[in-house]
């Protein structure tokens, strides 16, 4: 039996046929059952419904279970009497901290704008850390005499007295950064310009207060999964699971300043505020319609690859502070990319209820009514639309109007001074583009910077090359072919503006500009394709991409193959995704079937997915045999095929 046991779990426990397994000493293995008096592990027999063995508890250090009475990480049980003793000092305790931090807090706000203020704000914030502290070793109390508790007070009544205290923790840390907030409003207050010494206040500032966000929301996450409480009573509470976001956002562009000052490159503040506009659109991905979620979320999860490789590819000195600084901000944009992923697989489950229309071709321009942070005022609605950015479809949130001739314009404001334009945006050529402001430059100028430019084309090209056999990331090499093929397409409209009636004489020209503009996309749309057939590489993103432009054939090899046994047993369908010139095997996809009948799109659930051609020649056997010696089979980002992009697949083998 134990062969066929699958690997322990992060919790110690190995699931098999709905039964709970654990690993005692000698290399034994029992099963096990929660004892439903006290909810602690209790060893049982196959044939018993309520466990009758010894309690178990997992020793941290060996991974094996133990029986409570040896286990070096629990302590006896104690009497009723002893821990009623000792929860009434703690009640005592916290009840005393909680009056003192209200009694400091009504001080604070009587004095708000006089004299005296900071000083009595600072002793607000030190005695919300002493109650802190106070909660902490209450929680401390009840997690170490987790199972006299249990025993004495049922599992009910131990959870809820628990979840109060993590509720009280919950709400002090909102009080703290409130406060924090406030005293930070102080010495910057909003009118006062930035200079690069409050930018990096505001990053000092904005590091600590990530630090309770982060365990704010590590307690909402466990009272949320664990407790009766919802995510509505912890929004009354202050909760918005923004906040960490958007103020990583804050902390990301002030630390950008102060690396742009050091380097005398603006490049990392210009890739902040992209970073921060990213941000912006997830937070109002609940309020657009359920059919462009997924394609909002893969082109900003492409966004946020494109700024996280940016950062890197950023040329710092190795070993100074500057290097680690630029880590931190690329771990923080990989976390956000994380959960982009997350969110879209969570949001797989809605395609078969969502429009006809491919997810991929799915058009972003539509009205919405944005999310409100707990500061915003009563919603307006804005725009969410794409527009090319250096040659790369970017995700915008901004707001329509019309100019004097009518026609219609949208401002994007700038993320951190909503009051500025950051950029306007007008219908050019059937797509959004930049409004190209109108330089005071004649002719002759234009010309010779046209010429200038028309030079470095060919260097470009052969840079974006390196890039691509040193397998740089795609996105970014087709941004830089994009971002000077812009430069060209400003200048033609500048010309054309700056000279009406001279249109024939300066045509050679600007057809000599345009040629170069689209040659340089077609060079990096070219590369993005050749990168996106890797084959040591499984996206769903890219499958779906390469079908779309026509760069895939798809041949199905193998027809409701029969594979495991009992409950395990299901049938499998292969398809060889195939380079569509060379005909070569790029990726297989495989889709699991309950029943050898079902109709091709009714796969089972996260049962169409992507292997590499060596993942497939290995076989599931394989993998297990890794598993078993400590070798997990590691998937390689998303894997997983939605429904849309099957039935192109299926099409295309037909």
């Amino acid at each position: 039996m134990e062969a066929r046991l699958p690997a322990a779990d992060s919790q110690g426990l190995r699931v098999f046929k709905r039964r709970h397994y654990v690993d005692v000493a000698g290399g034994h293995i029992v099963q096990v059952a929660i004892d439903p008096k006290i909810g602690v592990y209790r060893a049982k027999l196959a044939s018993e419904r309520d466990p009758s063995g010894p309690l178990l508890v997992r020793d941290h250090d060996s991974k094996l279970w133990q029986p409570l009475e040896v286990s070096p990480d629990h302590s006896p049980l104690r009497s009723a009497e002893v821990l009623n003793l000792e929860l009434s000092q703690h009640f005592k305790s916290m009840t005393e901290s909680a009056d003192l931090a209200k009694k400091l807090q009504v001080a604070w706000h009587a004095i708000k704008g006089e004299e005296g203020e900071r000083a009595a704000l600072v002793q607000f914030e030190v005695q919300c850390h002493r109650h802190l502290a106070t909660l902490e070793k209450t929680l401390d109390f009840y997690v170490k005499e987790q199972l006299s508790l249990l025993i004495h007070k049922g599992p009910s009544a131990y959870g809820n007295e628990l979840f109060k205290i993590q509720g009280r923790r919950f709400e002090i840390y909102t009080k703290l950064m409130v406060a924090g907030d406030w005293r930070k409003h102080m010495d910057i207050p909003p009118d006062m310009g930035f200079t690069l010494e409050s930018h990096r206040s505001i990053a000092g500032y904005l590091k600590g207060k990530l630090v309770l966000l982060r365990k704010r929301q590590s307690i909402a996450d466990e009272m949320l999964k664990k407790s009766r409480y919802s995510e509505n009573e912890l929004a009354e509470m202050g909760y918005d699971p923004m906040e960490v976001h958007e103020n990583t956002a804050d902390w990301l562009h002030a630390k950008s300043h102060m690396l742009a000052a050091d380097l005398s490159d603006r490049t990392p503040v210009r890739l902040s505020l992209m970073f921060s506009q990213t941000t912006l659109a997830y937070r109002n991905i609940d309020n657009i319609p359920l059919e462009a979620r997924i394609p909002v979320l893969s082109d900003l999860v492409d966004q946020c690859s494109a700024i996280r490789a940016s950062f890197e590819y950023l040329e710092i000195p190795s070993g100074t502070t500057h290097a680690a600084s630029r880590q931190e901000m690329v771990d923080a944009i990989t976390t956000f990319e994380t959960l982009l992923e997350d969110r879209i697989t969570l949001h797989h489950q809605d395609l078969e209820s969502a429009a006809p229309l491919p997810m991929s071709d799915q058009s972003i321009d539509f009205d919405f009514i944005p999310a409100q942070g707990k500061k915003q005022s009563a919603a307006t609605s804005r725009r969410m639309f794409r527009s090319k950015h250096h040659g790369i479809d970017k995700i915008r949130i901004g707001q329509s109007r019309r100019n004097a001739v009518g026609q219609e314009l949208i401002d994007v404001m700038h993320p951190h001074k909503p009051a500025e334009v950051l950029q306007t945006y007008e219908r050019r050529e059937g797509e959004w583009r930049r409004v190209v402001a109108i330089q005071e430059k004649n002719l002759a100028t234009l010309a010779d910077q046209a010429g200038r430019l028309l030079e470095l084309s060919d260097s470009h090209v052969r840079k974006a090359h390196r890039d691509e056999a040193a397998k740089r990331n795609a996105t970014n090499i087709v941004e830089f072919l994009g971002r000077k093929a812009e430069d060209l397409d400003d200048l033609c409209v500048q010309m054309e503006r700056a000279s009406p009636l001279a249109a024939n004489e300066i045509a050679p020209l600007v057809q000599r500009l345009k040629r170069d503009s689209q040659r340089l996309r077609d060079e990096g749309e070219a590369i993005r394709v050749r990168l996106y057939k890797d084959k040591n590489y499984l996206s769903a993103d890219r499958v779906a991409y390469l079908i779309r432009h026509e760069h895939l054939s798809v041949r199905r090899t193998h027809t409701r193959l029969e594979t495991g046994k009992g409950q395990q047993k299901h049938f499998l369908d292969i398809y060889s995704l195939n380079d569509r010139l060379s005909d070569e095997p790029l990726w297989q996809a495989h889709f699991h079937y309950e029943k050898s009948e079902s109709p091709a799109l009714e796969f089972k659930v996260k049962g169409g997915h992507l292997k590499t051609l060596e993942q497939s020649g290995s076989g599931a056997a394989s993998q297990r045999q890794d598993e078993q010696v400590g070798r997990p089979h590691v998937a390689i980002w998303r894997e997983t095929l939605d429904g849309r992009t099957a039935q192109k697949i299926f099409e295309l083998a037909s």
